[in-house]
């Protein structure tokens, strides 16, 4: 059945084919973060609740025309590019608006890019007061205003290079984490090239409303960090059957790792996943690191009580906001079943607790395990870490983009793209929950129950599919392979 809206453009595309009409309703599902606000006439509730609702109709049906796209039938160099530069388009102007739509974090960024230019610790200079030289518009928007920054030492820096450059300006500022978005898209457009990935699962990835919403639009930390952490996965796709330790691409793979790690603490989850071949190389990069991380630290801090402090700032903060936990809330939900005894905001930091155990459990086990199964170690990986961020007690929509470094690493001459479908709904069962939360309606049955049916909907048929066909056909798959490429 031919695609609807399908034209060839014979000019400037040489009758290569491009679906107009899907990719302009995907232009349109965005444009809500272009033009900041809603016509009064759609207002049907509360400002804040019609905001946050319009946003996630955006995702959700921005996700399934990605998926849409996705799957044409033919996808060529030229149209790919179209599609590139589309989505880097949407991003910039994504940033145009007044201020970012519904998240709040920019001006956290703001304050410590501006505490740091002056010399204070955005640890104990709280937003609670105002300050000279910082607009008082912009601190009124400050949330949790009356705790320290959880920022990493490498994120503050940026912070005050950004302040130092631009100021107070905040369109200068969301302006540089497009730039920074677009940067990350195109190195994962290399990393998808570079290791032979299916040409629609890069089509699918740069159409993911996160880049546009998240990233575009909300300015979130989590993509500057995403930049060291590609680049040192690009590099170590040259080491792949490397074995030398002395090689000094290693070191740069750990300086690289640990640069992200400074921003954010992901990157360095990755180390045991890293498609080279040797245990003792994964063992000198982890380390280098490590310690690049270490010296960054205390450059930045030049006080272990400081480091003692941040770290507090960040477990008291991570016990305290909770947004749709997802495997956590089941913990708590099971934990209030059998002892009858529900403790409120002690009962989650009980779960929390619990839930960091098993996590960690399973990605130590994980770890372990793609060493001795080399050639599908990436793969392995992606499920170590999609339970990871699945299990924490906070689960973000953008929280995705840590998925696609290892799915786009995978050794795709042993795996499918079949086998990565459920990590990429992850942000599926995060939307219908944030629907349920901003709506006032805190049903525990709903959050848990969203993440359930993800579960079963997804990860289920997909390893059933898996063993039926190891079992039945083994022949299959090697077709399957040969289909999806």
């Amino acid at each position: 059945m031919p695609w609807v809206g399908q034209f060839k453009l014979h000019s400037c595309l040489g009758h290569q084919h491009l679906n107009w009409t899907l990719l302009g309703t995907w232009f349109l599902l965005m444009s809500p973060y272009i033009f900041n606000g809603l016509p009064a006439g759609i207002k049907s509730g509360p400002a804040e609740f019609s905001q946050v609702f319009v946003v996630l109709f955006s995702y959700i049906a921005g996700f399934l025309v990605s998926v849409a796209i996705s799957i044409e039938r033919n996808i060529e160099p030229k149209p790919f590019r179209i599609y590139i530069f589309v989505c880097c388009l949407m991003v910039f102007l994504a940033n145009f608006g007044p201020n970012p739509w519904v998240d709040d974090d920019i001006y956290r960024y703001l304050w410590d890019g501006y505490q740091n230019y002056k010399g204070n610790s955005p640890l104990t200079s709280l937003p609670l007061h105002p300050a000279e030289g910082f607009p008082e518009a912009l601190r009124e928007k400050i949330s949790y205003s009356d705790t320290g920054s959880i920022y990493p030492p490498l994120a503050q820096w940026f912070f005050q290079f950004l302040w130092t450059l631009f100021g107070s300006s905040l369109q200068m500022w969301t302006m540089s984490f497009s730039l920074v978005t677009v940067s990350a898209i195109v190195l994962l457009v290399m990393l998808a090239r570079k290791n032979r990935c299916p040409e629609r699962l890069s089509v699918f990835m740069i159409f993911q409303p996160i880049f546009v919403k998240e990233f575009g639009d909300s300015a979130h930390l989590d993509i500057v960090a995403l930049i060291p952490l590609v680049i040192a996965i690009n590099i170590s796709l040259e080491l792949k059957e490397d074995r030398r330790l002395a090689s000094p691409k290693l070191m740069l793979i750990g300086i690289l790792i640990g640069l992200g790690s400074s921003v954010k603490l992901f990157p360095i989850l990755f180390v045991p996943f890293l498609p080279i071949q040797s245990l003792l190389a994964k063992l000198f990069v982890g380390l280098t690191a490590l310690i690049c991380v270490i010296v960054i630290s205390y450059l930045y801090y030049e006080d272990i009580e400081n480091v003692k402090y941040a770290f507090l700032l960040l477990d008291y903060f991570r016990n305290y906001w909770i947004f749709h936990p997802g495997f956590t809330d089941l913990i708590r939900q099971v934990y209030i079943f059998f002892t009858n005894d529900n403790l409120g905001h002690q009962s989650w930091w009980y779960a929390i607790k619990i839930g960091h155990y098993i996590t960690g459990f399973i990605y130590i086990t994980l770890a372990v395990t793609a060493q001795i199964y080399k050639k599908k170690s990436q793969l392995i990986g992606l499920w170590a870490i999609g339970l990871y961020v699945a299990g924490q007690s906070t689960v973000n929509m953008w929280y995705l983009v840590w998925l696609w470094p290892i799915i786009l690493s995978v050794n795709w001459a042993e795996v499918r793209v079949f086998y990565t479908i459920p990590w990429l709904t992850l942000p599926l069962p995060v939307s219908f929950g944030y629907i349920f939360w901003i709506a006032n309606k805190d049903i525990a049955f709903i959050r848990v129950g969203s993440w359930l049916l993800w579960f079963a909907f997804t990860i289920i048929p997909c390893t059933v599919f898996h063993f039926k066909i190891k079992r039945a056909k083994p022949h299959l798959e090697n077709e399957a392979l040969v289909q999806s490429q």
